[in-house]
């Protein structure tokens, strides 16, 4: 038989906060969350997802889509490496089932909407119109998808990368921009598929950071790790660098998010904890690595819509979804 819940006994004697939520079906259960810190004001465990019944897959003209890594009936996650949400939408993919997966939380079903393979890069954005952006490192394109998994639009025109490891979307201005890592700089461009255009990022003497690995963008700017300046930069679309902060307490920094309140969450793959910074400073820790009930391996960040932070763990094959508490004042 299919195991489609985490342990949660383990689970919940692991946590150092109380969850206050219960199991909702659908390879659900508590998260297995430690509050390292002890800032329980910081979010509060919602749920995990470990998998989920598959619903029907779509038909397209030469019969049904074929994805191999999938058993029948009910999936389990593999190796979760990114996760993006919107409403009641979450898209994962996932590198050890080959798959990128819509995820209804109403339903608590999962549908296959495209093949990805093994690829280890991939990464997401849920648009407001239900659309799912889908960085592409292996084809080097942008694709645009239908929650069904239908190509809205191939931006590999536009962008012309070489080796893309990030993806940030601006939808107040509906810009999209990506970090090519083999030039070291941005390639910005509407979504519609205008001609883009090369951002390179620079500080204020004309230097330039050692390497950008993940983009999130906030209200009015991006942010991007550095992660062989063990730093975060805040950058206006321009490349202007603003400000650069974490290295006194960031390790191996791996995926970053930013909420709608301009708060900055980082996974640190040297301690899997994530580090929470409000203007540029240290605000908060999650996470506590196996030992705590943790995360081990954490892909992939995502701050939702509403207040939500989903964290993808590659090596315990779960997503998390944390309620983020609001700043104090809010």
């Amino acid at each position: 038989m299919v195991n489609r819940l985490l342990p949660v006994a383990a689970g919940l004697a692991a946590l150092s906060f109380a969850c206050g939520c219960c199991a909702e079906g659908g390879g659900e259960a508590p998260t297995p969350l430690a509050a390292a810190s002890g800032r329980t004001d910081i979010a509060r465990p919602e749920r995990s997802i470990t998998g989920a019944t598959l619903a029907a897959v779509m038909p397209t003209p030469g019969g049904l889509r074929a994805f191999p890594g999938l058993p029948g009936g009910y999936a389990n996650f593999i190796s979760p490496i990114a996760v993006a949400a919107r409403g009641p939408d979450i898209f994962i993919a996932d590198s050890g089932l080959g798959t990128l997966l819509r995820y209804d939380r109403v339903a608590g079903t999962m549908t296959p909407i495209l093949a990805i393979g093994a690829s280890s890069g991939l990464r997401l954005h849920a648009m407001p119109d239900s659309t799912v952006l889908v960085l592409d490192p292996v084809g080097r394109r942008v694709l645009r998808l239908t929650r069904d998994g239908a190509v809205v639009a191939d931006y590999a025109a536009q962008t012309n990368l070489q080796h893309p490891v990030a993806i940030a979307v601006d939808e107040r201005h509906d810009r999209i921009a990506v970090a090519d890592a083999f030039y070291n700089y941005l390639l910005v461009f509407h979504s519609l598929g205008r001609a883009s255009y090369q951002v390179v990022p620079r500080y204020p003497d004309g230097s330039r950071p050692l390497s950008l690995s993940a983009l999130a963008a906030g209200t009015d700017e991006l942010y991007a790790i550095d992660r062989a300046g063990h730093q975060v930069l805040r950058l206006d679309w321009d490349g202007r660098i603003l400000q650069a902060f974490g290295r006194e307490s960031l390790l191996r920094p791996a995926a970053i998010a930013v909420d709608r309140h301009g708060r900055v969450f980082v996974a640190d793959a040297q301690d899997a904890r994530i580090k929470m910074f409000v203007q540029g400073r240290p605000a908060g820790t999650l996470g506590g690595g196996s030992a705590a009930g943790g995360w081990v391996d954490i892909a992939d960040l995502q701050a939702g819509d509403t207040r939500e932070l989903y964290v993808a763990d590659r090596a315990t094959a779960r997503i998390d979804v944390l309620r983020l508490s609001p700043p104090a004042g809010k």
